[in-house]
């Protein structure tokens, strides 16, 4: 009888311990590790950029309260009505500063770039750009 009741309460202890320990189990296991290795998306990690044969509007104001300056003839490009055409080396040229290269930038680095290009030429220049 004595027997019987050790090995019942060695098989019992040895089903309650289990064979391995509770790091090995990582799938039904919350760790905060985990979710610090994976990657957090912000708005910023999915912004757009401007790629070759993307169709750009620009808008440039010499002061942002006056109105655009005509962009339809003026541009070194020309500007339908669909906008300025992001050549395949990711180019446009734009009056005065002439070319300018937009590809891989986003919507506002481009506009930024543009601004920053358009300072050397007028006072407080403010660049509006669509894609």
């Amino acid at each position: 009888m004595f027997k019987v009741k050790l090995v019942i309460s060695i098989a019992v202890l040895a089903l309650l311990s289990g064979c391995a320990s509770k790091s090995e189990y990582k799938l039904f296991q919350s760790d905060v590790n985990t979710t610090q290795e994976s990657k957090i998306i912000t708005d910023r990690s999915i912004e757009y950029h401007i790629l070759p044969q993307d169709r750009l509007e620009v808008m440039l104001y010499k002061n942002p309260e006056q109105a655009s300056i005509g962009m339809g003839s003026e541009l070194g490009q020309s500007m339908s009505k669909k906008g300025i055409l992001v050549n395949a080396e990711g180019l446009i040229v734009l009056p005065l500063i002439g070319k300018i290269k937009v590809s891989g930038l986003t919507q506002m680095q481009a506009a930024d770039s543009i601004t920053r290009r358009y300072k050397k030429y007028l006072n407080t220049p403010s660049v509006y750009l669509e894609v």
